[in-house]
């Protein structure tokens, strides 16, 4: 997508072939309702100056193995990876503050390695990843955990936090 006006993908917009995708120049809002939804797609590396993905976006992309959290990140909707069994690993770039509500609500992920930058954890943000096992991070600058935050996460069996949580939502794990 190289339309410099577009601002946002809506249900399935796209109709493509390519296993691969590169959204090279988007407005500050991308993606919803299903709109990446297709079983072709393997990877998809998306631009910094993407602040929002909305809901399903990735939904129903059973072959998605490989995709980029940009930076700029800060909001996304419900289940953006719902349905993506095998993207089983994530890495959130250094300098990622805040983890936003939803991110990753049941996703498929084993692994995901967040940086000491982020702070917060929204609500739900690994809401239902029942396969979650491994949290790559020391947490030295985390001081908060929302709501629900790990609720679910039936096979995540430790996580050490620092005294520097302040705030731990109801259930957050």
């Amino acid at each position: 997508i190289t339309n410099k006006d577009f601002k946002n993908i809506q249900g399935n917009d796209l109709a493509y072939k390519n296993s691969k995708f590169n959204i090279s120049q988007m407005g500050a809002e991308a993606a919803s309702c299903g709109a990446f939804g297709t079983k072709n797609l393997t990877s998809v590396v998306i631009p910094n100056s993407i602040t929002t993905i909305e809901g399903y976006a990735f939904q129903g992309c059973s072959n998605l193995s490989s995709i980029n959290y940009p930076k700029s990140l800060v909001t996304t909707g419900w289940n953006i990876f719902d349905g993506c069994t095998k993207l089983k690993s994530i890495t959130i770039p250094d300098g990622v503050e805040k983890i936003p509500d939803n991110a990753f609500s049941y996703a498929e992920i084993k692994t995901i390695s967040i940086p000491n930058t982020v702070t917060t954890i929204g609500q739900y943000a690994f809401y239902g990843c029942t396969n979650l096992r491994y949290i790559d991070s020391a947490f030295t600058s985390l001081t908060t955990i929302g709501r629900e935050a790990f609720y679910d996460c039936e096979r995540l069996r430790e996580i050490t936090l620092s005294e520097n949580v302040t705030s731990l939502g109801y259930y957050a794990f």
